[in-house]
């Protein structure tokens, strides 16, 4: 059952997000090995660090590899009307970034 769970879970943020060429995480499987074994954070963690940043609409959200590092990026249509870029190291939840497009 919490196999069933983590795989929907999984199938979800994939759903929501789009995974760059060349990132290692490709499929379900690869972004739930890298959740179980702590590589990276779930997506609604994530979320959870860029609505205390900036609220508003997610409107896309990648993982990719940059630099040996893993990162979510993630768009935003802000509650202002003005759209913001906001890059998270996968593995620590820390803001690295934040542009206003």
């Amino acid at each position: 059952m919490k196999r069933k769970i983590r795989l929907f879970l999984a199938s979800m943020i994939l759903a929501t997000m789009g995974v760059s060429q060349g990132a290692e995480a490709t499929d379900q499987d690869d972004v739930l090995r890298l959740q179980e074994s702590g590589e990276i954070l779930p997506l609604p963690t994530i979320l959870r660090n860029a609505q205390a940043i900036q609220r508003g609409k997610l409107l896309e959200a990648e993982i990719r590899q940059e630099n040996g590092v893993r990162i979510y990026e993630l768009e935003i249509y802000g509650d202002d009307g003005r759209y913001y870029d906001l890059k998270f190291d996968a593995r620590t939840g820390k803001l690295l970034k934040r542009e206003v497009d």
